[in-house]
């Protein structure tokens, strides 16, 4: 069991980034495309194969993340019941951006906006004596900077004529968190014993 949970959280550290440096390469390459003023879903209209990359793209990269979630649940910390539902429904509603190219479906409903509180909630649920300023700033951080994209983007404010660089700007650091999360994760497990664990599991929910 602790040898498939730290698979499902290690696996994050790299399909994600790989999945998403294939969509933007796609997107740089493409004939007529503009990654700077445009979005990245408007790369899997295209009838082009390009368009393929953007769908196995996101496919791949929100079953990264629904993995990930799973791997929170299992892990024996037992205490990321918040971060790993969160994980589980963005990474879900990413591989429907992926499954439906446009409409309702892409996305379900706007359900990807769980991005945003996934490393706060990732952050509030370790227990105290994990919590340590690299992990929890570095979290707060993806957390704030995830939301301070979306207002700017409903908002209105973001320039529509840099709209593309934005939002990749915005999914390096949506997604760039997963891999910090996960090694960090997987070394202070490493160097905690089970017994250990579970007691300040227990303790944070005191």
């Amino acid at each position: 069991m602790r040898f498939a949970t730290t698979s499902l959280i290690k696996q994050v550290q790299w399909l994600p980034a790989a999945a998403l440096l294939a969509i933007i390469l796609t997107g740089l390459l493409m004939p007529g495309y503009s990654s700077l003023s445009q979005h990245m879903s408007e790369l899997g209209l295209l009838d082009h194969p390009a368009a393929r990359v953007l769908h196995i793209g996101a496919i791949v990269g929100g079953a990264s993340v629904f993995l990930f979630g799973i791997g929170l649940a299992l892990h024996p910390l037992r205490c990321f019941r918040w971060s790993a539902i969160s994980a589980m429904i963005f990474g879900g509603a990413y591989i429907t951006a992926g499954v439906f190219h446009s409409g309702p479906m892409h996305g379900l409903y706007g359900a990807t906006m769980f991005y945003i509180v996934v490393p706060a909630f990732f952050v509030a649920e370790l227990p105290v004596s994990w919590r340590d300023s690299a992990i929890r700033h570095v979290s707060l951080a993806a957390s704030w900077l995830s939301l301070t994209y979306m207002w700017f983007m409903f908002s209105g404010l973001e320039p529509q004529s840099i709209r593309g660089l934005t939002q990749r700007i915005g999914a390096l650091i949506i997604f760039g968190w997963y891999p910090i999360a996960s090694y960090w994760l997987l070394r202070k497990t490493a160097k905690t014993p089970s017994s250990v664990a579970a007691s300040s599991a227990l303790r944070a929910r005191e």
